[in-house]
């Protein structure tokens, strides 16, 4: 739960770092999703069948021109809930089933 909550803060930090730029400079600056792909050197997918390769390429090449601030912060969040609802799982017990006599 709290690494998703660190996700989440880390895109409001983006987003606000880009409007203070943009304060500043008067020039907004676009940061990408494509941004942390290079940066972390993820090569892209490859495969020989033409059709699915032409599927990924476009999928993709959309994908990662979603802001980034917005996909960590939708990311964080859903870290979160995922995290929220195992915990709940593993604390509380089942409801016991109730007899009927």
């Amino acid at each position: 739960m709290a690494g998703g909550g660190l996700v989440a803060v880390a895109g409001l930090f983006l987003f606000a770092s880009q409007c203070l730029r943009y304060l500043k400079l008067g020039i907004w600056q676009t940061i990408n999703a494509q941004a942390a792909w290079d940066a972390m050197n993820i090569p892209w997918p490859h495969t020989d069948w033409i059709g699915a390769q032409n599927i990924i390429d476009s999928w993709l090449t959309g994908a990662l021109q979603i802001p980034l601030a917005f996909v960590l912060l939708v990311l964080g969040v859903c870290i979160m809930w995922i995290g929220t609802r195992a915990y709940d799982a593993v604390e509380k017990p089942a409801p016991l089933a109730k007899r009927h006599e």
